[in-house]
């Protein structure tokens, strides 16, 4: 079982009471970001107010990211679908705001919400969360169909083949 956490400090307090996994939802968001060592750190008092400790093996951080051998071919691939994700999640709560004249993509990447690009990319968000959280125990990737099946495959080819064996 695992509680959720975004940026609100409930999903903390939930899994330090109930000594439940944490996924931080919102890891790469720079809100989630600014977030995420003081959520742990809620979650570690509450679970010492009940007599426990939180075990950084059960924290999952999560992020969004599409990879392919090159940035270029990485943003061209989200072409595909990035636009369409930026319009959910911004449905009914407007959250991504690309100013007028921006490209989508490149403003998401610019501001540290994801990655689109290379394996060097995505091994730099991966170690810029642990920079910031220490260690935790797994890193999930947001599915998103940002970009069609094959290239989708792709990067999770490229994930397996060279930012896994980083870490």
């Amino acid at each position: 079982v695992a509680v959720v956490s975004a940026v609100t400090p409930s999903g903390g307090r939930l899994a330090g009471k109930y000594d439940t996994s944490m996924i931080c939802v919102a890891a790469t968001n720079p809100f989630g970001y600014d977030a995420l060592g003081a959520n742990w750190q809620i979650a570690n008092d509450v679970a010492a107010e009940h007599g426990r400790t939180m075990d950084p093996a059960r924290l999952r951080l999560v992020g969004p990211m599409h990879i392919a051998e090159t940035k270029a071919q990485a943003m061209e691939n989200v072409k595909y679908g990035f636009e369409p994700y930026l319009d959910y999640l911004n449905n009914n709560q407007p959250r991504f705001i690309v100013p007028p004249g921006e490209d989508p993509a490149t403003w998401f990447v610019e501001n540290k919400f994801g990655v689109i690009g290379t394996p060097d990319d995505a091994i730099a968000m991966i170690q810029r969360l642990y920079d910031k959280q220490g260690d935790f125990g797994v890193f999930l990737q947001q599915v998103h169909n940002w970009a069609d099946f094959e290239e989708t495959k792709r990067s999770y080819d490229l994930i397996a083949r060279q930012v896994i064996p980083h870490f």
